[in-house]
């Protein structure tokens, strides 16, 4: 395997968390980072453990001056991550990578997206994201079609849900019971791929009020984690298409909150929440200990 401090060109690897969804992240411009060690540092009992891994590398596109790479925890991509984009915008500004942190236009799988550092200390920022429109059906992410009102909704392991994607795909379901029911129905739902031929993320959404939401989540490739940024716009998203929400509402999640912010027909989702650094990790010591074993 390559040594991931030749791959890193010097900047340092961190650990951080956005709503206690936590990432590596890491600088690896010409993208040599392979799957296999992208799993090998996020396995919790054998590298550092990790919901995912973030990689700043060349953008494609004239609009950005970098991408952001997304890796599921078992090595598998993904074409966006709410959380991770907000880690990955502190991550630029605190390396000196952007000249504006008021607006950073960042290359994503899911499109070109646009984070805002409001504000910013060494520890935390707090962090605005044109997430860009919510895409209401997708061929290649379910197998329904939409109903009159353009929305995707339908049944599957007996529970009523709505699609969104925000680029990735997204099945929210309404329940009194999202603590329980992200770990009963949540595995089964993810694999369906009868239904969601990529498989999909499963949120389980609680409305306390039109503006105060409670969402768990099952990830595609990850499982339960304690947030998803793109879950937290989706359920907002899905909970006005069912008449359910205001357009904007806070967003309660395991590991702390997010604001989404959604004003319905073209308009693109706003997502507003921190990022924090954790710890810096030394190159050498993943070299040596974990990415040769």
């Amino acid at each position: 395997m390559a040594a991931l401090k030749k791959i890193t060109l010097g900047y340092p690897v961190l650990k951080m968390h956005g709503c206690g969804n936590d990432f590596v992240v890491l600088y690896d411009y010409d993208e040599q980072l392979t799957s296999g060690q992208a799993a090998q540092i996020c396995s919790r009992h054998f590298g550092v453990g990790s919901d995912g891994l973030v990689t700043v590398t060349r953008s494609r596109i004239k609009e950005a001056a970098y991408r952001m790479k997304f890796f599921n925890p078992d090595g598998s991509l993904a074409e966006m991550c709410g959380n991770g984009i907000r880690c990955f915008a502190k991550y630029l500004v605190d390396r000196g990578l952007v000249q504006n942190p008021g607006a950073i236009p960042v290359d994503t799988d899911a499109g070109l997206l646009v984070p805002e550092v409001l504000e910013n200390n060494p520890v935390s920022s707090m962090v605005k994201v044109n997430m860009n429109k919510p895409v209401l059906h997708s061929r290649d992410q379910v197998n329904l079609m939409p109903g009159n009102d353009g929305v995707v909704r339908g049944k599957v392991s007996g529970l009523d849900f709505t699609f969104v994607s925000m680029g990735n795909p997204h099945a929210v379901i309404f329940t009194h019971s999202p603590e329980q029911w992200v770990l009963e129905y949540g595995p089964g739902i993810e694999s369906n791929r009868d239904m969601f031929p990529q498989k999909t993320n499963v949120e389980f959404v609680k409305v306390n009020t039109p503006s105060d939401l409670t969402m768990r989540v099952w990830e595609r490739g990850a499982g339960e984690t304690l947030a998803c940024g793109t879950g937290a716009c989706a359920s907002l998203v899905a909970s006005v298409l069912n008449g359910k929400a205001a357009n904007e509402a806070v967003v309660h999640l395991s590991g702390g909150d997010l604001r989404i912010a959604w004003e319905g027909n073209d308009s693109p989702v706003f997502m507003t929440g921190k990022a924090v650094n954790v710890f810096e990790i030394n190159t050498d010591t993943l070299d040596e200990y974990l990415l040769n074993t």
